[in-house]
């Protein structure tokens, strides 16, 4: 016996949750098969949750044949381009890492965590790493050496998720992908990590909520973090964890365009004054990061107010790290 599932979009997160790819009963089942045929776009968040969770109920079921039908359209060749069937598991198109990278497109990519940590000087300090590496993924999503506030307001905010996995998960991989759609002045990342979670990584930290949706909520506050005080004195001053890292990102895209985060059982969407929550099921943390140009240019300067603001908001003695003030850090150079 097969399944068939249609898939008509993989632009939308809310449209792929609804699929329910984890709660597919593939018992008495030999073969399931994702049918691409009408889908005709795809964006980073949706994509990389759609392939998430269908890796999951891969390794949940591995006595059955999972396959692709496509056909000839802009997704198919999208898709094929940036690695994404390979991510999900299906025998198709270009691997992760190996995904074509051209202008204004980062494809699918996988970074080994504990690689990573090792580029860095000092043991258990990765921001410098997080710099390098945010720097040169803006570079070529931008397609671009300018140096002005869109250059510096992408990689900051590369940066802070970069760390935020390097510095939090405990994880094994970082998965990324992003998009700039130069003509429209739209801009979409998404990463994730296979780590502990964002509830786990407070709850060790001392903090205690009766909720995951309580756990990211509190995460997006200013000073809060993951880090115990000790942990924190043993940092460079310049680098030391503040906790202000996933507050700043939040407020800088709600006001530009949108900031998810989804870990465990919950997510949270953030555009504009409006907050939405949502139930998943997302082992690790993924955070996308959708902004939108178009009517209000990239502002380096807010980022600076924004953490100004949290600085009087927080309800910890320690302000924002000086890395957290200090853009030109993330100039190309």
């Amino acid at each position: 016996m097969s399944v068939l599932i249609a898939i008509s979009s993989i632009s939308n997160l809310q449209a792929v949750l609804r699929l329910d790819l984890l709660g597919i009963d593939l018992t008495n089942h030999k073969r399931i098969t994702f049918d691409f045929s009408n889908c005709r776009f795809g964006k980073p968040l949706a994509m990389l949750t759609f392939g998430h969770q269908l890796r999951r109920l891969r390794a949940a079921n591995p006595e059955v044949e999972f396959y692709a039908r496509t056909t000839s359209n802009k997704f198919r060749s999208y898709a094929d381009d940036i690695g994404f069937f390979d991510y999900c598991g299906i025998s198709r198109g270009l691997m992760v890492n190996a995904g074509r990278q051209s202008e204004n497109c980062i494809p699918i990519t996988k970074i080994d965590i504990d690689n990573l940590k090792s580029q860095s000087e000092l043991e258990g300090v990765y921001a410098e790493v997080a710099i390098e590496k945010s720097r040169a993924l803006t570079q070529t999503l931008l397609h671009s050496n300018n140096n002005g506030d869109l250059f510096r307001v992408i990689s900051y905010s590369l940066r802070e998720a970069l760390r935020n996995c390097l510095e939090h998960s405990l994880g094994t991989n970082i998965y990324y992908a992003a998009q700039y759609f130069r003509n429209e002045n739209r801009a979409e990342l998404a990463l994730f990590d296979d780590g502990i979670g964002v509830g786990e990584s407070l709850r060790s930290a001392g903090i205690t909520k009766s909720s995951t949706l309580s756990y990211l909520a509190t995460a997006l506050k200013p000073g809060v973090t993951g880090v115990s005080t000790f942990e924190r004195s043993l940092q460079p001053e310049e680098y030391r964890n503040s906790g202000f890292g996933l507050y700043v990102l939040s407020r800088y895209f709600a006001e530009n365009g949108e900031f998810t985060i989804q870990s465990g059982g919950s997510g949270i969407t953030l555009k504009g004054n409006n907050t939405y929550d949502f139930e998943t099921d997302f082992s690790g943390t993924c955070i996308g990061l959708t902004v939108d140009f178009r009517d209000t240019p990239p502002s380096a300067q807010r980022i600076l107010e924004i953490v100004a603001e949290g600085e009087g908001r927080s309800s910890t003695p320690h302000p924002a790290s000086p890395l957290s003030k200090n853009l030109e850090l993330f100039a190309n150079r």
